[in-house]
């Protein structure tokens, strides 16, 4: 598996997604949608959300911002469920999902796995038991 791509899916309902971009220091192709991951075990960083400071929240780091219109591009104070698929040419792909916030100041943006608490965590939001993070 050489060149892989992620992107968030926004509604699975509509097939919504985007293309995320790499962070500035990965060797991407010229358009910054792939990246050639080669075996040496090293980490790889994707940039999946930025800090918005002067809209009060975090947008969705998309390798190509009009991929982003009409369609949600930013995550404002609260959770929230992000889908990222991790695809190869090959078409075999790895499926995750996590659980993002920014908070009010903005920021700092929070990533965690989603497995570990995400279903309660929203759970708890939508009852209005939690509005902090």
């Amino acid at each position: 598996m050489d060149a892989y791509q992620a992107g968030p899916n926004l509604s699975a309902d509509r097939g919504e997604s985007i293309d995320l971009t790499w962070a500035a220091k990965e060797p991407a192709s010229a358009d910054r949608r792939f990246l050639d991951i080669p075996p040496d075990g090293a980490e790889r960083i994707a940039e999946i959300l930025t800090l918005n400071i002067a809209e009060s929240c975090a947008d969705f780091a998309a390798a190509n911002p009009k991929d982003l219109a009409d369609k949600l591009d930013r995550i404002k104070f609260g959770w929230w469920k992000l889908r990222i698929k991790i695809s190869a040419e090959d078409g075999t792909h790895v499926d995750t999902e996590w659980l993002a916030t920014c908070g009010e100041q903005p920021g700092p943006i929070i990533i965690r796995e989603w497995a570990k608490n995400g279903d309660e965590i929203l759970q708890l939001q939508r009852e209005g038991k939690i509005d902090r993070w």
